[in-house]
């Protein structure tokens, strides 16, 4: 799936690939199945009044869909019981299609953590983009989430560095999401720089929580 010259990992984008030594999973919040590419899909919370679940089964079938979501809850969009509905929807689905479910959250992390307690989850659960603070990172991680970083990181490195070397790398995954002006090696590259390892290394491992979580 990833190619022998495709170093960088980006976990997840809405934008175009940068590069031949990228492999990036796109990120689909729309029901329509993309034309080419490996992708994620989901039912955002910015969407939560518009889309069913039901909308988006075609989609999640799609052998070149690898995982379900982003989808969460975020306290600056409305009706958050409706949100944390079709999110626990979302997870339950991502149960029975054994694909990993891939979270957004903002300022809802408490709520996410309850609901993994409540399903019991045997899939992955990966945050993405995380941008807090060392207890709740923690926390998520106790919980058995895997994280990934996003221009966050870049933005954030000053508050990051004490703790973040301590983050097992078994959990580790870096994206852009939806900024086109970020480049993924960059964010690579002080990752690598932060946990005192080299570039190398760091692919290689966030290549193998890839093959091991999507593969």
């Amino acid at each position: 799936m990833i190619g022998p010259a495709q170093k960088y990992l980006d976990l997840h984008t809405h934008h175009a690939v940068a590069g031949p030594d990228i492999f990036a999973l796109q990120s689909c919040l729309m029901p329509a199945i993309p034309d080419t590419g490996f992708f994620t899909a989901g039912l955002h919370p910015k969407d939560a009044e518009q889309f069913e679940i039901k909308d988006f089964e075609a989609t999640w079938n799609d052998p070149r869909c690898l995982a379900v979501g982003e989808c969460g809850m975020d306290r600056r969009y409305p009706d958050l019981p409706r949100q944390s509905a079709l999110f626990r929807a979302q997870a339950q689905q991502a149960e029975i299609l054994h694909k990993p479910l891939l979270i957004h959250s903002v300022r809802t992390h408490e709520e996410i953590c309850r609901a993994a307690k409540d399903l019991a989850p045997t899939i992955p659960w990966i945050m993405h983009g995380f941008r807090g603070k060392e207890r709740t990172l923690f926390s998520l991680l106790d919980a058995g989430f895997l994280i990934s970083f996003g221009a966050g990181l870049l933005k954030d490195a000053g508050n990051l560095e004490p703790f973040f070397s301590r983050i097992p790398a078994d959990r580790l995954f870096f994206e852009t999401d939806d900024d086109p002006s970020t480049d993924i090696r960059a964010i690579y590259a002080l990752a690598a720089s932060m946990r005192g390892v080299p570039v190398d290394e760091l692919c290689a491992a966030v290549q193998a929580n890839f093959r091991r979580i999507f593969q």
